[in-house]
C-alpha cells in the first residue's frame, strides 16, 4: 500500500515562536521569555528550553508531545496544510527540528 510522507523543517526561530505561541495557549508559566532551545536527537525526541536570562535564568524540558504540539499549533496559525488523519511525529532532520506526517493510502 502506498505511503505519502510530508517533512516540514522549522529553524530556530520558528520553533521559539511555536513554543511561545503554545505557552500562551497553554497557560504555561516559564518563568520568562524562551531565549533558545536545545533539540536533542533521541527516540523520542526531547528539547530543553532556555528562559530568561541571569540569576532568573530557567530550563524547561520539552516532550515530543509537547514539541509536536507546539508545531501543530504554528502550522494551523500560519495556514501551513497539514493532514488530520495522518501519523504525527517530530524528529530531528537537516540538523534542525521537523514535523513527519506519514499518510498511508
Amino acid at each position: 500500500m502506498p505511503r505519502e510522507q510530508r517533512t516540514i523543517l522549522f529553524n530556530e526561530f520558528e520553533v521559539i515562536d511555536a513554543l511561545r505561541r503554545f505557552v500562551e495557549a497553554s497557560k504555561w508559566d516559564l518563568g520568562g521569555v524562551i531565549e533558545r532551545v536545545q533539540a536533542f536527537d533521541e527516540q523520542p525526541v526531547r528539547a530543553i528550553a532556555h528562559c530568561g536570562s541571569g540569576e532568573e535564568a530557567r530550563k524547561v524540558n520539552l516532550t515530543e508531545i509537547d514539541l509536536g504540539r507546539a508545531l501543530l499549533l504554528y502550522c494551523v496559525e500560519r495556514k501551513i496544510p497539514v493532514p488530520r488523519r495522518g501519523q504525527k511525529e517530530v524528529r530531528i532532520a537537516e540538523g534542525t527540528l521537523a514535523l513527519t506526517i506519514t499518510v498511508s493510502g
